[in-house]
């Protein structure tokens, strides 16, 4: 049901910054709902990666970002916002 939908949005979203939130909609709007793109290690060795969404190189000083702050980090080819798989 879409208002039951519309309240679990709501209570989600309810502590993210309103600027946050609509780039996150935008980016959306782009990509079909796939606002978000996990970093992916092509390489171990050579400590490469790569955006999940549009598989262009991502640098490394970009992960060191994502490990380290908590601010929104985009791809710079795709724009779709960055994240880091958590460790299990």
């Amino acid at each position: 049901d879409i208002a039951e939908i519309q309240v679990e949005w709501d209570a989600a979203t309810k502590d993210i910054p309103a600027e946050a939130l609509r780039f996150f909609n935008r980016v959306a709007d782009t990509y079909d709902g796939e606002a978000m793109a996990e970093v992916e290690q092509v390489d171990e060795k050579s400590q490469s990666y790569s955006c999940g969404g549009c598989f262009m190189r991502v640098p490394s000083e970009i992960v060191n970002v994502l490990t380290g702050k908590d601010e929104i980090v985009c791809c710079s080819n795709c724009t779709r916002i960055l994240y880091l798989k958590e460790s299990e």
